[in-house]
């Protein structure tokens, strides 16, 4: 029973959350400023836009994946068109995983460091990215989206209310916080923003898999500022990692997570 109310308690957060949101007209977001982790090539930022007919003209030329893509990296300016249609096209004509994850907006590599010392990669980790907003766009961007009565909900804000929730439900449960409950936290937090995206804006939220060698691509990500959340295992460890990203048109951005944002280990 105390269970039931537990997990029944977390799902109601998103829906306070928002509600709180809409009924305030609060600002959900925070401060972005600062040093994001990506990695732009200052030097070709007035280069000629590359697009997919270039990419499709060295492939046909016969040049190898990572000719391609050490191209792609030099040209900060890019014009890739990426819908489902684009895609198809590209990969009928030959044009590899690679080098199409290469093209992407967002990319990026999840990896910890483990008590040896080595880098380890978390191996098919599940990869989310939510919309957050910067303090310097939340007060004309704020004022559209309430005023044409557009939903929005801040995963920051659901993991501050699940983490509050978890210590006062566990006071009275009488139940020990667990080795794990911060990685919890980010878990049900995640799957709530994400349920709530997916039924109000779905524009909103993203997700994808790491590869093996933990590495990700998000081929569709509208310019703006983002919140990228790596749930995933290094070892015998649950861990999470959280980065900010910045996305403009027509740039791509990589990022690499290293440091956990928590952990845990789990055996299981």
């Amino acid at each position: 029973m105390r269970l039931t109310c537990f997990v029944f308690g977390l799902a109601l957060l998103a829906g306070a959350v928002a509600a709180q949101n809409q009924q305030g007209g609060k600002t959900w977001g925070h401060n972005l400023d600062g040093k994001q982790k990506q990695t732009v090539d200052s030097e070709q930022k007035g280069a000629k836009e590359f697009t997919n007919a270039d990419v499709l003209g060295m492939v046909k030329a016969g040049l190898s994946d990572d000719q391609i893509i050490l191209a792609i990296q030099r040209h900060v300016i890019a014009k890739f068109d990426l819908s489902s249609v684009a895609l198809d096209h590209l990969k009928s004509e030959g044009v590899s995983t690679k080098v199409l994850d290469a093209m992407s907006p967002l990319t990026g590599q999840v990896f910890a460091i483990v008590n040896s010392g080595d880098m380890k990669p978390a191996r098919l980790a599940e990869v989310y990215i939510f919309r957050v907003y910067s303090e310097k766009q939340s007060k004309d961007v704020v004022a559209k989206d309430i005023a044409a009565g557009t939903p929005r909900l801040d995963f920051s804000d659901v993991l501050n209310s699940a983490s509050m929730f978890y210590v006062t439900a566990r006071k009275k449960a009488d139940v020990a916080p667990g080795p794990c409950q911060e990685v919890d936290e980010y878990y049900f937090a995640r799957a709530l923003t994400a349920k709530w995206a997916s039924q109000n804006d779905p524009s909103q939220f993203g997700e994808t898999l790491a590869d093996e060698e933990g590495n990700f691509a998000f081929t569709e990500v509208p310019p703006g500022y983002w919140s990228v959340v790596v749930n995933g295992r290094v070892g015998m460890n649950r861990a999470v990692w959280e980065e900010k990203a910045t996305i403009e048109d027509g740039k791509r951005v990589s990022i690499k997570l290293v440091t956990t944002t928590a952990s845990c280990l789990d055996s299981q």
